[in-house]
């Protein structure tokens, strides 16, 4: 009876974050869409990577919540 609540714990972890299938993009493309160099680009990679903000590899790039979560939700406010 132990096991019995390790499947939907695990599928509910599954779910809880689901996955979307993006587009494979190089750092080049990367620094033309927000008007940079492929080199900024890489020190600003390296720079989350080092600060545990995304874990990339040669099969891609994973963003940490957490990161989602300041950039999407830290919106400046407008002089007044």
């Amino acid at each position: 009876m132990a096991g019995a609540h390790t499947a939907p714990a695990r599928a509910r972890r599954q779910a809880k974050w689901p996955r979307r299938a993006l587009p494979t993009i190089s750092q080049e493309v990367l620094a033309e869409m927000v008007g940079t160099t492929r080199s900024r680009v890489n020190f600003f990679m390296n720079k989350f990577s080092s600060l545990g903000c995304i874990d990339s590899n040669s099969g891609g790039v994973k963003v940490h919540h957490a990161l989602l979560v300041v950039v999407l939700h830290n919106t400046p406010t407008p002089d007044r």
